[in-house]
């Protein structure tokens, strides 16, 4: 029951109906809410356009927070875009989650509407959670990496979950056997917990971790809570939890930091998300790498580990 709930929580806080579809901008498949574009760039506006995707049980309005600290950061609100591509019974539901090929199809034509909208060849990506997992799991399946110029993963279990390892969960699943864009959360040295799925390569060395590797054009970061992560380290015994976390080092991977309170209290999931804000404007709007990227905002953070 710990497991469960605690898989609840990340998977991820209930929450949130779509975001307002108000303006001028309206994307071809967002049938379950979206924001940006609500207003014209002004005329000079040169910004890359971002693209924010939301976690498990969550909702593309989940952002505000960290969307008023990009505001204060200088972006206007033409460049600052959000999909939700969860239905409302998919949040209301968390732990019976995969990243799936219909969520990937609404994350790949939004952002190919956003580029079209903003006139910008390229886009800067935030996810956080699950939402990076599935980011990462669209980006590649289209071959979008070309036009993703930078990567920001919050919070996100890159290796899988090792509460997943084993779980009757339906989000803690491998990859489903028919080679298709459905699979879990198990690590990807684990065996399925079931004959139809097999090993989770996703999660596993060739995986997300890797995907600096194959898209050498794209800056990579991420920002995590380290062992103060409640949802990536739900698991008390896990060995080096905190590492799901993390891209492969790479000579495009610009910064992998540990975030904490001033007073050095670790944060919980969703507090990396909407507390980091100024952390991550600052990893898309400046060549900032490894803890040079730590200065801006009242967050403490140091080089992941």
């Amino acid at each position: 029951m710990k497991v469960l709930r605690l898989v609840c929580g990340l998977l991820f806080v209930a929450g949130a109906a779509g975001a307002s579809d108000a303006g001028a901008f309206q994307p071809r498949n967002a049938p379950y809410g979206h924001f940006g574009g609500e207003e014209p760039c002004s005329e000079g506006e040169d910004a890359v356009p971002v693209v924010f995707v939301h976690g498990n049980a969550n909702a593309a309005q989940d952002w505000d927070a960290a969307l008023a600290d990009f505001r204060a950061a200088g972006y206007g609100r033409c460049r600052l875009y959000g999909v939700t591509w969860l239905s409302e019974a998919e949040r209301k539901a968390p732990v019976e989650n995969l990243h799936n090929a219909r969520a990937a199809r609404i994350l790949r034509d939004f952002i190919a509407d956003v580029r079209g909208h903003a006139g910008s060849a390229r886009v800067d990506v935030v996810a956080h959670s699950m939402g990076a997992t599935q980011a990462l799991a669209a980006i590649d399946a289209g071959g979008l990496w070309p036009v993703i110029r930078r990567f920001v993963a919050v919070a996100a279990a890159l290796r899988g979950l090792e509460s997943c390892r084993p779980s009757p969960l339906k989000t803690c699943a491998g990859q489903l056997a028919d080679g298709s864009e459905d699979f879990g959360f198990l690590p990807g040295d684990a065996e399925p917990p079931a004959p139809r799925q097999t090993k989770n390569w996703r999660m596993g060395e060739e995986g997300f971790r890797a995907a600096p590797r194959g898209a050498p054009r794209t800056r990579f970061y991420s920002i995590s809570a380290g062992r103060g992560d409640e949802i990536l380290c739900q698991a008390p015994a896990a060995s080096g939890c905190e590492k799901t976390a993390l891209f492969d080092p790479a000579p495009n991977v610009a910064a992998q930091v540990e975030v904490e309170t001033p007073g050095g209290a670790a944060w919980r999931h969703f507090q990396v998300r909407d507390l980091t804000g100024p952390l991550q404007a600052h990893m898309l709007r400046s060549d900032c790498a490894g803890t040079g990227c730590c200065a801006p905002g009242s967050a403490s953070c140091r080089r992941a580990r």
